[in-house]
């Protein structure tokens, strides 16, 4: 059974996209419900005097019960951003809600299933105003990156089967996306439903190792504004290699991935149409990542992390509007987990980063620089 979590585990977390995760010791044969909060910052500056700042509070209930289980996870957000030379803006709103369903059919036919059912519920801040649309920030620099979306629907099905020392995993969703006011300028946002494929394969060797290989590949539809074409994101395609040492008290991994990205399609303007962008305005990503997890007692973990970013300058000319330039990131953090009393944990981490972008749209004449770190505070409490 620990083998069949562990696959379905990886398998949504390559497609990010279904929010909810399987206990890794195994279903619950009683209710066992779960109750998490906690605090999570994040800030960064660069040398222009440009400053960033992000906190929330999650907020997530969750009950299993024999092969289901159930979620709704919610929270607080404040988000404030000091741009050059002008005043700074902030924003503190609640954010949408997510309902996760899952439920696994286990040693019944030749393969095992999962079914996952997850709905977004359009509880966050939408209609930005013009200065509110500033905080939507890179992903890269905070966490929290959309206050608010339509109402979601997001069907996933995986399958996995066992041979020996083999296992392969298979997994499709699709992403209902629900209309609404992006912002004052932007009115009967319709965004485009999402397809999504991933497969996982993973080999265990000597009880120790464990090698597996992943891919995720996604299909946008187009965006609409008022009924008319407006935007469609290139297809993505994600693949990567990982290679874990696993023993009772320690466990290390190591994994490289590279993200490829299709053209784009942009609005005409004044046509309601959409054509094909004349290069790609995406850089191909490769990500590095070393983990190891340190456990000395039954009550105690440690973990460690660092991650290399590289994402390739895209295809326009260097003259271009549309020219990006190269990034590099290299992120770091540890955290650890400690049994405060029966059935309540916490969790304590930190990290940082530092990131050098190259010339873009937004600073065209120079290269720009970041830096930041995040601290979290996490507890659970089961009953």
């Amino acid at each position: 059974m620990g083998r069949k979590i562990i696959l379905f585990q990886c398998l949504i977390l390559v497609a990010s996209f279904h929010l909810t995760s399987l206990s890794s010791q195994g279903f619950a044969q009683q209710p066992v419900y779960k109750a998490e909060t906690g605090f999570h910052l994040d800030w960064w500056d660069s040398p222009n005097r440009e400053k960033g700042l992000q906190y929330y509070l999650p907020m997530k209930l969750q009950v299993e019960y024999g092969n289901f289980e159930a979620g709704v996870l919610t929270g607080w957000c404040y988000t404030s951003y000091d741009p050059v030379g002008d005043d700074r803006r902030s924003m503190a709103d609640l954010l949408d809600t997510k309902l996760n369903f899952g439920y696994a059919l286990l040693d019944k036919l030749p393969f095992d299933l999962m079914f996952g059912l997850d709905f977004n519920l359009p509880t966050g801040r939408t209609k930005l105003s013009d200065e509110d649309l500033y905080l939507m920030m890179d992903p890269d620099l905070v966490s929290i990156t959309s206050f608010g979306e339509g109402f979601n629907v997001n069907p996933t099905i995986s399958l996995s089967k066992e041979w020996g020392d083999w296992m392969l995993g298979v997994g499709l969703g699709y992403i209902y996306r629900g209309e609404y006011d992006y912002g004052h300028s932007f009115h009967d946002y319709d965004p485009g439903d999402i397809y999504t494929i991933t497969t996982q394969i993973m080999y265990f060797f000597q009880e120790s190792w464990r090698f597996r290989a992943f891919t995720n590949f996604s299909i946008y539809e187009t965006d609409e504004l008022d009924n008319d074409d407006f935007y469609e994101e290139g297809d993505y395609f994600q693949w990567g290699l990982a290679a874990m040492y696993y023993r009772p008290e320690y466990d290390v991994e190591l994994s490289v991935q590279n993200v490829l990205r299709g053209k784009s399609e942009f609005s005409e303007t004044g046509t309601g149409h959409i054509s094909k962008e004349a290069d790609n305005s995406h850089g191909d990503e490769w990500i590095t990542s070393l983990k190891a997890n340190y456990r000395p007692n039954d009550l105690t973990a440690f973990k460690f992390f660092v991650t290399y970013l590289y994402i390739d300058e895209n295809d326009y000319p260097e003259s271009s509007i549309y020219y990006i330039g190269k990034r590099e990131k290299i992120s770091f953090g540890a955290s650890v987990v400690k049994m405060i009393i029966p059935h309540l944990s916490g969790e304590l981490g930190a990290k940082g980063f530092f990131m050098q972008d190259d010339e873009t749209w937004a600073h065209p004449d120079s290269k720009q620089s970041y830096r930041g770190f995040s601290i979290e505070i996490k507890l659970v409490s089961t009953f």
